[in-house]
């Protein structure tokens, strides 16, 4: 996936970069300051990120900044699905064992909260190995801006 960003700051080979969200709200004819729906959604708003520093950016650029898309995907699979299918199958799991309704749900939560757990763990571990995005290249002044998105 590719976007554009700017570059708040630069250490080494890393720069903190600002990003803005995409949100459902992206081909809605209002502001989102005009339209209380497309606030609720989060239209406008900006999230700050560190990127691997490739094109040699400074504070202030507009860059475009890249991260695989598998790896999207496999986060929101992650965050979304997976505490999903695992407290709908603690949940058929207890129920069919002969555990009762207050023991299934139970069990069912649990599920949900350790798969969500576990996805913060391994999300705080491959932060650590490295970085998720990197800055592919520095948009000039003058060029023209087209549609990044992958």
């Amino acid at each position: 996936m590719r976007t554009e960003a700017t570059v708040l700051s630069v250490n080494g080979r890393t720069a903190v970069v600002e990003v803005e969200r995409l949100s459902a709200c992206d081909g809605c004819h209002k502001s989102a300051e005009g339209c209380s729906a497309c606030s609720l959604l989060g239209g406008k708003k900006k999230a700050a990120a560190t990127a691997l520093n490739k094109a040699g950016a400074v504070p202030g650029d507009r860059v475009v900044v890249s991260s695989p898309s598998g790896r999207i995907l496999f986060y929101a699979l992650l965050v979304f699905i997976f505490p999903v299918v695992s407290a709908l199958a603690g949940y058929f799991i207890a129920a069919s064992s002969g555990a009762g309704e207050g023991v299934a749900l139970g069990i069912s939560a649990a599920a949900f909260v350790a798969v969500f757990a576990a996805a913060g763990v391994y999300s705080r571990y491959r932060s650590k190995r490295g970085y998720e995005i990197e800055i592919e290249r520095i948009i000039r002044a003058g060029e023209e801006q087209t549609e990044i998105k992958e």
